[in-house]
């Protein structure tokens, strides 16, 4: 709670992006807390217009293959990676270093949740403010986010997603999944 003398006090609430219940069920107060807050600040909007850059954004350009552009060890634990989350490699092959490296941060628990149709929790308070009428702001654009992921050279996507990949293999402990 942060008050400032005359104003109606504020909520800093920090989320996931999971949908486990664990994660999912707010305590009490929390839930009092979002249900008397007027605006709902997040860190993106997930509208579709987002939705629809981000995806975009994700994709490489034409002409250009991942097989090309990733270490032969990389391509392997992706391959790896890709069974073990029973992901499609041709679908795979499409996306940037970066965005493979996102899709493999989070847990196949997490994508079964998903399927299942169990929200992560920023888009459930997302919801759940337009559903209640509250004002939802973004902390950052779309945009902006795909830009802070643009601007890191390809060098460095690769090794991320060297990392990521690796420890892809034991998220669910690392994870708390």
């Amino acid at each position: 709670q942060v008050e400032r003398p005359g104003q109606p006090p504020s909520f800093v609430f920090g989320t996931l992006h999971s949908s486990d219940e664990l994660v999912t069920a707010l305590p009490p107060p929390v839930t009092a807390a979002f249900q008397s807050a007027a605006t709902v600040a997040t860190e993106v909007v997930l509208d579709e217009n987002a939705m629809v850059a981000l995806t975009q954004a994700m994709v490489l350009p034409p002409g250009r293959k991942l097989a090309d552009i990733l270490t032969p060890e990389i391509y392997s634990d992706l391959k790896l990676a890709a069974a073990h989350y029973q992901m499609s490699m041709p679908v795979l092959s499409r996306f940037k270093p970066w965005a493979l490296m996102a899709l493999f941060s989070l847990p196949p628990a997490e994508y079964k949740r998903n399927r299942a149709g169990l929200m992560p929790l920023d888009e459930m308070l997302q919801n759940d403010a337009r559903a209640t009428n509250k004002k939802l702001v973004a902390l950052e654009s779309a945009e902006e986010q795909i830009a802070a992921f643009e601007s890191v050279s390809e060098e460095d996507q690769l090794a991320l997603l060297a990392i990521t990949l690796v420890e892809a293999n034991d998220i669910e402990r690392n994870f708390g999944a």
